[in-house]
């Protein structure tokens, strides 16, 4: 439970487990100065099998992209989830020369999400050998910021149908994770 909302997640790695404190606010481990938030890591591969973390490879792959990118090569799922607005500025929803604005991204959200700013977009992928798309949504107890980073050597464009894919793929699975509010007594 985080705020009223029950968030599942889809599968939690040994380190995760290990350490409650790397999924959300662990208030029974000191030091226990922190806020009720979560977060969520989850990628696929380019044969579309989803990882809690960051897929086998990944560090050496996005090191050393091979020759060509494209659609079907990993993404990563990045949430980060509080109760509350955020307490600091976060992206500002504005077209600039390396970042675009995707209209309609906010139809790919789960049902009882409510879009609140987004959705940018790089246009190329970065020197990190990927591109990234923001967005920030809010459900009855808690806020979203969402992001989604797309595999791709660096400087090769991200076009918006690749983008749209990814969140059309990852959406699906933010809406079986969470439940905003619990009902009484489940």
């Amino acid at each position: 439970m985080i705020g009223k909302a029950e968030v599942t997640f889809l599968c939690v790695d040994r380190l995760q487990a290990s350490k409650p404190s790397l999924m959300r606010c662990d208030r029974e481990t000191a030091p226990n100065l922190c806020e009720d938030t979560g977060e969520i890591l989850l990628s696929h591969d380019a044969d579309g099998l989803v990882y809690a973390g960051p897929p086998p490879n990944y560090e050496k792959e996005r090191d050393n992209p091979g020759p060509t990118s494209g659609p079907t090569d990993d993404s990563q799922l990045i949430i980060n989830f509080h109760a509350g607005p955020p307490t600091r500025k976060t992206f500002d929803p504005v077209e600039t020369q390396w970042r675009f604005l995707l209209p309609g991204a906010q139809e790919s959200l789960p049902d009882g999400f409510t879009f609140v700013k987004g959705t940018q977009c790089d246009r190329t992928a970065t020197v990190l050998n990927t591109g990234t798309c923001n967005l920030e949504a809010t459900t009855p107890s808690l806020y979203w910021h969402i992001s989604i980073s797309l595999h791709h050597k660096n400087g090769t464009p991200i076009y918006d149908h690749e983008y749209r894919s990814e969140l059309a793929f990852w959406m699906k699975y933010l809406g079986l994770m969470v439940v905003d509010p619990k009902p009484e007594g489940r």
